[in-house]
């Protein structure tokens, strides 16, 4: 009986394991920044990879939700000379000592919104990262050419 109940329990513990996934953030990092101030790195290459168009990230903020999670809101611009859809926000969040907290990748368009040369589009989206232990952050967007 008591095999069963560890047994059980391993798999119950492999189970909600296999559930997490690991999230690809990329290498590019276009808006970084810490709860105090936010600086702005930007560069307008085309990704080598696919069709992923670079796209501005500007005035980010980062906000207390009411239970503690990070509340991010902010700014995308094409800066390119085509349209983009499928716009998408990867961001990564580091404690005072430079440990990843978490990372999110998360779409921020819908899927027949167009994002024109020169539009901005506001953002917002939460993130399950404990606010309080949030000391730095990166934010990368990006999106695909537009048919």
């Amino acid at each position: 009986m008591k095999s069963n109940s560890i047994l059980l329990g391993i798999s119950a513990l492999f189970s909600v394991c296999m559930l997490v996934p690991d999230i690809d953030i990329g290498s590019q990092v276009y808006a970084q920044g810490s709860i105090a101030n936010s600086s702005n790195s930007i560069n307008s290459t085309i990704a080598a990879k696919s069709d992923r168009i670079n796209l501005r990230v500007e005035e980010v903020t980062l906000n207390k939700s009411p239970t503690n999670l990070v509340d991010v809101a902010g700014k995308i611009s094409n800066n390119n000379t085509f349209s983009v859809h499928d716009v998408k926000v990867m961001a990564v969040y580091f404690d005072n000592n430079g440990v990843v907290l978490g990372k999110s990748d998360k779409f921020v368009s819908s899927q027949s919104f167009v994002l024109k040369p020169g539009d901005v589009m506001p953002f917002q989206l939460l993130d399950v990262v404990a606010f309080d232990k949030v000391d730095k952050y990166n934010m990368t967007a990006f999106g695909r050419v537009a048919p």
